[in-house]
């Protein structure tokens, strides 16, 4: 079971954005305070690829000595080297949206979760199962009790010869959430069918969901003009019933993020 983030200073203070406004870095998506919030985090984790930009002071990078075996693998990989950045080089940000916080590096760093995986990925080394978490989680939560059972249950479902689907909590059920078939519906306020901060999925699904995802990242751009948050892009592919085998579960931003693991595993256990 591999936990995979990332940790990217896409904002520059006193840098203006190519549309004029104003890109310096929320505080809670400063540096430091990623990086000790990825630290608390990384406590309840077992095993996690971290990814993280070239000349980053990265303190996990040299922890443990060659040849002994780490519980962070890092890997410094450039920003404009993602394909997801690549490909929606020149795209407009929603029209909806916090000016300050939601420039287009960070919507391109959130759509890109899914190519991270893959990275992550290309050498699986015996993984049954990958979770994507953001690396500052920590702050929504209480504590981290309740991600340590998700640990715990996400390592049973892994091993479960049932489990098929790709995990994803969110919260906006079926009541709240009308899909559309108008694409400029999902370029404009964030949809929070999906929560985003954390999606887990069988290794055999990763090629296959990271695909849709940069897929339907290029057709939104190409006929709207506009990137919008990764929560929409997942909400349009489950729209239109693309590949990807969601299971939704209901969740919020807060510590119901990880109940969704126990439950696919209860799910999971009596299926026949």
């Amino acid at each position: 079971m591999l936990y995979v983030t990332a940790i990217y200073q896409v904002y520059s203070t006193g840098t203006a954005t190519t549309s004029g406004e104003e890109s310096e870095a929320p505080e809670a998506s400063r540096p430091q305070a990623l990086w000790d919030r990825f630290a608390a985090l990384l406590q309840a984790l077992p095993r996690v690829h971290l990814f993280h930009e070239p000349g980053e002071a990265c303190p996990f990078c040299a922890q443990a000595p060659r040849g002994v075996d780490r519980k962070v693998t890092c890997t410094a990989l450039p920003f404009q080297d993602l394909e997801t950045v690549q490909r929606t080089a020149g795209a407009s940000p929603p029209t909806q949206r916090c000016i300050r916080k939601d420039t287009l590096p960070f919507l391109q760093l959130m759509c890109a979760k899914t190519e991270f995986l893959r990275r992550a990925c290309a050498d699986p080394k015996n993984i049954a199962a990958v979770a994507w978490i953001d690396a500052g989680v920590t702050k929504v939560l209480s504590g981290t009790e309740g991600l340590r059972r998700a640990v715990q249950d996400a390592q049973a479902l892994a091993a479960h010869p049932r489990w098929r689907v790709v995990v994803a909590p969110g919260c906006w059920d079926d009541s709240s959430f009308r899909p559309s078939e108008d694409a400029d519906a999902y370029v404009r306020g964030p949809l929070w069918r999906f929560c985003g901060g954390f999606l887990l999925l069988p290794v055999k699904q990763v090629d296959g969901v990271a695909d849709a995802v940069l897929r339907a990242c290029c057709e939104l751009v190409e006929s709207t003009g506009r990137l919008p948050w990764e929560v929409n892009v997942w909400a349009y592919l489950e729209a239109r019933r693309r590949v990807v085998p969601w299971r939704w579960w209901p969740g919020d931003h807060n510590d119901r993020l990880f109940e969704c693991v126990r439950g696919v595993l209860e799910e999971t256990d009596h299926q026949e």
